[in-house]
């Protein structure tokens, strides 16, 4: 449909095989090194900080549990 009148946003945002092809493995494993790293530092956090965690984590129950119920 590149070629369609009808298709006003062609010039603006054309069509390319190269847009539906899948993501390169690389791509893959930085977000997976990404997510180790996030993972590791939150979890040497949390260690360091059990108090802080603990009534971090009671906040939020609390405060979900205040937004969700029931009346």
């Amino acid at each position: 449909m590149a070629a369609n009148p009808v298709n006003r946003l062609e010039s603006h945002w054309p069509q390319t095989p190269e847009a539906y092809a899948p993501p390169q493995a690389s791509d893959d494993t930085s977000w997976r090194e990404t997510a180790k790293s996030w993972e590791q530092q939150l979890e040497n956090f949390m260690g360091d900080h059990p108090k802080l965690t603990l009534a971090a984590a009671a906040t939020v129950g609390l405060l979900l549990g205040w937004m969700v119920k029931r009346k």
